[in-house]
């Protein structure tokens, strides 16, 4: 088992080899440009990554995970408890990540690939034209949902509330481009800009309310 909490050089980057990577509760590793995990790293800490993440085995743990790059790539395929987005640029994922606790916001922004779900009662902190999740988000439960989206040159986000249905998992996209609909039914306009793309992932629901910035 390693405990570890060292500086490392911006050229260097660090390899797992099949051991156990353990971040205790009180620590903090930082300055690790590249980090590729071939064992199981369980953190309870907080892990600041300034480079990409290959997860190649398993990642668990309540800790933190802190994405300081610019143009950085997460290929977790798992899931973590704190996601905390900063740095100066995007980041992007190449597998599915799952957050279950908080998702942070700190002026940058998440290019989902379709790749990105909350669960259930996450919260979701600091949100802004400048910080937001580029393309689709899965969020799941019946608890009132907060989607921090938008697309490469907007912020867009949805609110959904009163969702009555079991066990629901909604994923939400804006699309910048004419959704070439057609006023009418109680519907006064419609827009020739933008729409939003709300779909059931999983589970069944009979009715919800939605709130969009128009």
């Amino acid at each position: 088992i390693w405990f570890l909490s060292i500086p490392i050089g911006l050229s260097a980057q660090m390899v797992n080899n099949g051991a156990q990577f353990t971040v205790s509760g009180s620590t903090t590793v930082s300055g690790i440009p590249t980090l590729t995990n071939g064992g199981t790293i369980n953190n309870e800490g907080t892990i600041q990554l300034t480079g990409d993440l290959i997860n190649q085995q398993a990642y668990d743990g309540s800790g933190e995970l802190v994405l300081l790059g610019a143009s950085q790539e997460i290929d977790l395929d798992d899931s973590v408890a704190i996601l905390t987005l900063g740095g100066s640029g995007d980041h992007f994922l190449s597998s599915s990540l799952q957050v279950s606790d908080q998702m942070n916001f700190n002026n940058s922004r998440l290019l989902s690939n379709d790749f990105l779900t909350l669960q259930e009662a996450v919260t979701v902190s600091n949100p802004t034209s400048s910080a937001y999740v580029v393309g689709a988000l899965s969020v799941s439960g019946t608890s009132d949902m907060t989607f921090p989206i938008g697309t490469s040159t907007n912020y867009l986000p949805v609110d959904i509330s009163t969702i009555d249905g079991t066990n629901p998992q909604l994923t939400v996209e804006a699309v910048e481009s004419d959704p070439a609909g057609i006023a009418g039914k109680n519907l006064l306009a419609v827009s020739n800009d933008k729409y939003w793309d709300i779909s059931l992932s999983s589970g069944s629901i009979s009715s919800y309310e939605v709130n969009l910035p128009v």
